[in-house]
């Protein structure tokens, strides 16, 4: 009787305990995990999510090689197989065996560019009828504990397993391409209200831009603007990064061998893996996951956020009023832009506070503040130089812009930090563009810069731009292409 007492207790308190389909959120948000979740959902389709999510994948693998990452979708669709599946074969684990087994870690595979996945399923919705609320999830990634980054792409909607893979999330990264595609996204937003998360779990991503889609409008001059324009009116925390729509990205999941090949083996020289690049480091700082030390307070961590590292000014930018831009960094570089600016070039000048944001360490937004101050003053030269009303002649301005932006291939090679490298040779690239109509003195004095730039660089892209630029300006006269 004893024994038979001692089991009538034991089952007593079992059934005291939780559901496995029910767990604590406390567990989720009180819990030391040594993992991180990203998850890329829409409930539009067509904007992107999945390009987004097994990119990105790759991109965090080739930025952080010390942090596993383990992608994972909850669609029925092949394209992570395709991608990252190292044999043809089909495997017996999958998401929906996973998911069933309460743990991901029997399913998980190493897969291509060194990021693991676990395969997808065709009958991954059966999910939907057998999980009861949106925490599941949670519960199944604390019996995994994955150490790394979890990335999830999710399907076109905001059913019960789009629900668990956001409320698991610590960052969901929200694609828009249009205005419909941005009202699906404040459904994001407002599902979290309704979880009490705070609105700073979720950032809107402008996808697929197809910047040749132009308006009257002087506010909105581009499908861009306007879509910047109308996030900041509904106050939705947004990436300044973006990705450009681009036909040679599209041709990488379709080719003779069935293969999906990432952006950044199949497109190294174009316009969307430098803002892959950019996209991806934003992602890691935001999710606190890019190898440095983080002594903010969670105020100043949210404002950071909002405002993502990187250079501002050229094509290809979100951000490229120059006014406003001008406005927020005059205050703090008063002097510069007084000397840099007079008409009368009555002094040079003053690089000290300049110098010491672009050196500082590790690099974070001031760095990036002053590469935009110092291009602002350049450019704003450059304009002057093509201004027949210019007071002053085109050499002595010429003059004056190249001291402006010769303090950066210094810095280019002091720099370890591969956003900062980036920039500057974006701003290097808007610069040689924007020299084709200038006087001819103003690209000799651009030249000995770009010349001198990366003479330690050991990162293969970057070698490829600079080459590039090099052989721009030899072209016309001005540098060796060698």
């Amino acid at each position: 009787m004893s024994t038979v007492s001692s089991l009538n207790q034991v089952l007593t308190q079992l059934r005291k305990l939780p559901a496995a389909s029910e767990p604590e959120r406390a567990t989720w948000e009180d819990v030391r995990r040594p993992f991180r979740v990203l998850t890329v959902t829409s409930n539009k389709g067509g904007v992107g999510k999945t390009t987004l999510a097994t990119n990105l994948a790759v991109y965090f693998r080739a930025l952080r090689e010390d942090l596993p990452i383990l992608l994972l979708g909850l669609d029925d669709q092949s394209l992570i197989d395709r991608m990252f599946a190292l044999e043809p074969r089909p495997t017996e684990q999958t998401v929906l065996s996973a998911f069933r087994g309460g743990s991901l870690t029997r399913a998980i595979r190493l897969g291509q560019y060194g990021v693991h996945y676990l395969p997808s399923s065709p009958d991954v919705a059966q999910l939907k009828h057998e999980i009861d609320g949106a925490f599941h999830l949670q519960r199944v990634l604390l019996a995994t504990c994955w150490r790394g980054l979890v990335v999830i792409d999710t399907k076109s909607d905001l059913e019960i397993l789009t629900q668990n893979a956001i409320a698991a999330s610590d960052l969901t990264l929200v694609p828009v391409e249009d205005h419909a595609s941005l009202d699906e996204a404040q459904k994001v937003f407002d599902l979290l209200d309704t979880w009490e998360h705070s609105g700073a779990r979720a950032r809107v991503l402008l996808s697929l831009v197809d910047r040749r889609i132009k308006y009257s409008d002087a506010e909105s001059r581009d499908i861009l603007g306007l879509l910047v324009s109308e996030i900041r009116r509904r106050k939705l925390p947004m990436f300044e990064s973006f990705i450009s729509r681009s036909p040679k990205v599209q041709s990488l999941t379709t080719n003779p061998h069935g293969r999906a090949v990432s952006i950044l083996h199949g497109a190294t020289n174009s316009l969307v893996h430098r803002q892959m690049q950019h996209l991806a480091s934003d992602v890691l700082a935001a999710l606190g996951a890019d190898g440095t030390e983080n002594e903010s307070t969670p105020e100043e961590s949210e404002h950071w956020c909002n405002h993502t590292l990187r250079y501002r000014l050229g094509d290809g930018t979100p951000n490229s009023d120059d006014e406003t831009l001008f406005g927020e960094l005059e205050p703090r570089y008063r002097e510069f832009f007084v000397a840099a600016l007079d008409p009368a070039g009555r002094c040079e000048p003053v690089h000290e506070t300049l110098r010491a944001d672009l050196e500082r360490e590790p690099v974070d937004r001031r760095c990036f503040d002053s590469l935009n101050a110092l291009a602002l003053a350049y450019f704003r030269m450059h304009a002057a130089r093509l201004n027949p009303e210019s007071r002053l002649g085109s050499l002595r301005l010429s003059l004056r812009s190249a001291k402006v932006c010769a303090e950066l291939p210094g810095v280019y090679d002091k720099t370890a930090d591969s956003r900062l490298r980036d920039a500057i040779l974006d701003f290097f690239e808007d610069a040689a563009r924007r020299e084709r109509t200038s006087p001819r003195t103003a690209s000799r004095r651009l030249a000995p810069l770009v010349e001198s730039l990366g003479r330690e660089e050991s990162d293969p892209a970057r070698i490829a731009r600079i080459r590039s630029l090099r052989i721009q300006l030899a072209r016309r006269g001005f540098a060796s292409a060698a």
